[in-house]
């Protein structure tokens, strides 16, 4: 049951990469 900070650990470097 990993995927879950994998996802949220994507999410924040796309959130990083927009800014």
């Amino acid at each position: 049951m990993m995927y879950i900070t994998i996802y949220l650990t994507i999410f924040s470097f796309l959130l990083l990469t927009k800014f």
